[in-house]
């Protein structure tokens, strides 16, 4: 028999859960140039870039806790504790999974889907093709024919995930200064977009129990990690497997998840954060807490460092590259 909560839950979300993914999925298919990489990467890498997300989702959140351990704000409590949490009914590890699957689902597809993959992916495609328009019409200005001038051709397949394919363009003709145009046009928008999704995933956390300003701060900062994976290590994918198991392993350690408990029967390992403060959150759990903000600064930092140096044009190369 399927729990209350999760009838409940099916019941009241699965219809926005369902339009957001389709149209994460629609701008792959359509936009495959500019979303294809990391919406519709094929089922094998797909998984595999869940799979990737499920070990961050995991790894993560665990040695943050042992950071708090460590730091004297969390108790350990023992091995396969009975859970004595009555907030909700209780679901088993099975339903629980189910559970967490559709609300990082949900969460997924709306915020990296609807607010990010979709309007950067259009607004990349739609600068793309104005800067055709514009190469044309150099084109004509010189009496050249535009098949005579060497083309930029990317082939998708052979690109890592977080480059977006370029169609192809007069490369003399549009020159260097149009691949600086682009660069500064792309990075602005998804900049925008992804402050928008972070601050809008932050704030749909404000109502949540014990919910505290550090703990939507950490909320949004965890909303930019979870972007920065779907376009520069992996797909929307790892981002889904990350979220997932990110929440997942809270109930594995006895801890809230951003301030719910639930009751899943028996945890395996058990801490006790109620007397934890500044470092391990307190009621809101470890994304309440200070060690949480160091590890996503971190961790967002080593990923932005990581796309700037790989994204440095060789020398002596005039090519027209994209940001993202």
């Amino acid at each position: 028999m399927t729990p209350a909560l999760v009838e409940q839950y099916i019941e009241q979300a699965m219809g926005a859960t369902l339009l957001a993914l389709a149209a994460t999925l629609l701008a792959g298919l359509v936009l495959r140039k500019w979303a294809g990489g990391v919406v519709l990467p094929g089922w094998r890498a797909g998984l595999l870039h869940f799979l990737k997300g499920c070990g961050i989702g995991i790894a993560l959140p665990a040695a943050i806790l042992m950071i708090v351990w460590a730091g004297g704000e969390a108790e350990f409590m023992g091995f396969f504790v009975p859970d004595v949490h009555q907030s909700y009914e209780r679901l088993g590890w099975g339903w629980f999974a189910v559970f967490m699957f559709l609300v990082s689902l949900l969460e997924e597809s709306l915020m990296r889907g609807a607010y990010l993959i979709v309007p950067f992916s259009a607004g990349m495609a739609l600068l793309d093709y104005m800067l055709y328009l514009k190469s044309k019409k150099l084109a004509a200005r010189g009496n050249r024919n535009a098949e005579d001038v060497p083309l930029v051709n990317i082939d998708a397949a052979t690109m890592e995930p977080f480059i977006s394919p370029l169609p192809q363009y007069p490369l003399k003709l549009l020159g260097a200064g149009y691949g600086r145009i682009r660069n500064a046009a792309g990075t602005v928008l998804f900049a925008l977009l992804l402050s928008f999704q972070a601050v809008y995933f932050a704030l749909a956390h404000a109502g949540n129990p014990s919910a505290t300003p550090a703990a939507l701060v950490n909320i949004g900062l965890a909303g930019v990690f979870f972007a920065m994976l779907v376009y520069f290590a992996g797909s929307f994918y790892t981002a889904l497997g990350v979220h997932f198991a990110w929440n997942f392993s809270y109930e594995i350690f006895d801890l809230p998840v951003s301030g719910y408990y639930f009751n899943s029967g028996t945890h395996i390992v058990s801490f006790d954060l109620s007397g934890s403060g500044a470092l391990g959150g307190g009621a809101f759990g470890l994304e309440g807490g200070f060690a949480m903000t160091a590890a996503l600064v971190t961790a967002i930092t080593f990923i932005a460092l990581r796309v700037a140096l790989r994204a440095k044009p060789a020398q002596g190369k005039n090519e027209i590259k994209s940001p993202l």
